[in-house]
């Protein structure tokens, strides 16, 4: 089965999409809320998009290219 960010419970589509529908839906600005709890200032989650989410080449703790994280809607 293939993981796709979009059929993932964390998935949020970006607001410009939303608003401006005939640019187009290329997926670049798409955001991945999986809580990761990263900011160590604020305790706060910073969302970060999805296609870095699924680099392979990231030494970060990330979704990656096998979708480690994904989660059914």
């Amino acid at each position: 089965m293939t993981k796709l960010c979009k059929d993932c419970k964390h998935y949020r589509k970006d607001l410009i999409s939303r608003i401006f529908p005939f640019f187009g839906d290329k997926g670049d600005y798409d955001m991945c809320g999986r809580k990761k709890n990263d900011n160590l200032v604020t305790g706060r989650d910073n969302p970060s998009f999805c296609d870095i989410e699924r680099r392979h080449y990231s030494a970060l703790d990330l979704c990656g290219v096998e979708g480690k994280y994904w989660e059914a809607k």
